[in-house]
């Protein structure tokens, strides 16, 4: 099988220059772009933090600047495409400000959210409620990465029946983050609530654009067709604004019990 044919879809990079703490400059950009082509990806969304009266790039720059970049692509004969977006933050701001298609991943009906690392806000379920009455479709980023949700993984459940989908991150998987994220990550892999493993990526080394290792590891502990659907088919329909339909299971097969352990880690 040739892994580069399966034209990676990557929904979460900062890849812009100089906008948030992604890419420092331009020849950044490009080797991380291209080091995402070499892994097989051929669609990737630049996704700059986006906190509203804090840190608030204009979309209308973001657009501007994707387009910049697909065209120093073509001039390097990179074949990748830059599809504009962002990560933004869940603040109570957005319900009076946000606008649909605006900061929504290819102008369309899916955004990507991020909560505060250190706290669920109680804020938090009006806001997402405010959106989805906007005709939003909600993406909650790197779940696997808020410690409540280390602790306790169920709180993932609650955001999958009030419609959000989870997007994980490919380093989580392969470890970057410490052995309990990738606990938490393996876990929410194996019960199927997973829709996206995208790079988040920030740098040419360690937070990087590459899919490839996350992917072949995926395939391995749980099926080809499962990666397939979270690197490639879910991905392609969120640029596409088409509906992704995902598993919203009661209970989750927490880690403490014994089959999961034995399965991944031998103890």
């Amino acid at each position: 099988m040739n892994i580069i044919d399966k034209k990676f879809f990557d929904i979460h990079s900062h890849v812009i220059a100089g906008i948030d703490d992604g890419a420092q400059s331009a020849a950044d950009s490009l080797t991380m772009l291209k080091q995402a082509c070499d892994s097989g990806t051929r669609y990737i969304a630049a996704t700059p933090h986006v906190i509203w009266n804090e840190h608030q790039p204009q979309w209308t720059v973001i657009c501007e600047e994707c387009k910049k970049l697909n065209g120093y692509l073509k001039s390097a004969g990179i074949n990748i495409t830059v599809v504009s977006g962002a990560e933004v933050a869940l603040t109570p701001e957005l319900l009076d400000e946000i606008k649909p298609g605006e900061y929504c991943l290819n102008s369309g009906k899916y955004m990507l959210v991020e909560l505060p690392m250190l706290q669920m806000p109680q804020y938090a379920e009006k806001v997402i409620f405010g959106l989805q009455t906007k005709g939003i479709r909600l993406i909650m980023a790197h779940p696997e990465r808020y410690p409540e949700v280390v602790k306790n993984p169920e709180i993932v459940l609650d955001w999958l029946h009030k419609g959000l989908l989870l997007q994980v991150n490919s380093k989580s998987i392969t470890g970057l983050f410490g052995p309990e994220i990738q606990k938490c990550v393996l876990m929410l892999l194996e019960n199927q609530v997973v829709s996206f493993v995208a790079s988040d990526a920030h740098s040419i080394r360690g937070r990087n654009t590459k899919l490839l290792s996350a992917y072949e590891e995926v395939a391995v502990k749980f099926g080809a067709e499962y990666a397939e659907q979270i690197f490639i088919t879910n991905s392609r329909a969120v640029f596409k604004s088409e509906n992704v339909v995902v598993t919203k299971p009661e209970r989750l097969i927490l880690p403490r019990q014994k089959g999961f352990f034995y399965k991944f880690f031998g103890r």
